[in-house]
């Protein structure tokens, strides 16, 4: 996993031109100004969905994983808790299901606060667990987020 903010997003552009091309998606447009919905940026290869939710409790969340994507997620307004564990810590919950490219995960990891700027790139091994409401001194009511799809291969 990588977690940095999104005025640093240049230092990531030799990783590969899918991912290059998802930051610099997230560089170009204001997701703030956008409708909810799934933005094509290189077919199905590359799209991104902005969304809009308030952070629910960590009891009412599960980790997940994929295979077929990378995530790269970006905070473009508010504050959510998010988490993080490599998927050998953790047991599996629900098995792969190809539709939804998604695992399901049960276990403990790490968490941290993410806040509007932050982007977070998510491999395949990275078990995540977004949109927690914040734990220490903060709330939010509405988390504006882009999540990028980038395919592995």
């Amino acid at each position: 996993m990588i977690i940095d903010h999104i005025k640093n997003a240049e230092n990531y552009y030799n990783m590969g031109d899918k991912l290059a091309s998802a930051l610099r998606w997230l560089k170009d447009n204001d997701a703030t100004a956008m409708d909810t919905g799934k933005y094509p940026i290189q077919g199905e290869q590359i799209y991104a969905m902005v969304q809009r939710y308030k952070p629910r409790d960590r009891s009412k969340r599960q980790w997940e994983a994929h295979q077929e994507f990378f995530d790269v997620q970006y905070v473009a307004s508010g504050i959510e808790d998010f988490g993080y564990c490599h998927i050998d810590k953790l047991k599996v919950a629900t098995p792969y299901d190809a539709k939804i490219d998604a695992v399901m995960l049960d276990g403990e990891g790490n968490f941290m606060s993410a806040t509007s700027g932050t982007f977070l790139i998510l491999a395949p091994q990275d078990a995540h667990m977004p949109g927690i409401e914040p734990l220490i001194g903060k709330t939010c009511d509405e988390v504006v987020k882009v999540v990028i799809k980038v395919a592995v291969n």
